[in-house]
């Protein structure tokens, strides 16, 4: 994870990532990223997708990730 929290932000687009731990459940992670745009998002999630990346992490997880946009209050 400090791997994320080090190397997101220099993706284009990226603006900041929080990577939270649940307190009662130490292999719950929860990753807030701020992007410049959700297409710049998108873009990223491709690149990974079609470069085979997301395939190393997602062996990593025990369910699929979910996932939203949301804006700030």
């Amino acid at each position: 994870m400090n791997d994320v929290k080090i190397n997101l932000p220099k993706v284009d687009g990226c603006q900041t990532v929080k990577i939270l731990n649940h307190l009662e459940d130490p292999l719950a992670f929860t990753l807030v990223e701020a992007w410049d745009s959700r297409e710049m998002h998108g873009a990223h999630v491709d690149q990974m997708i079609s470069s085979g990346q997301w395939s190393i992490i997602a062996e990593h997880l025990s369910s699929a990730p979910v996932s939203g946009y949301f804006s700030e209050v």
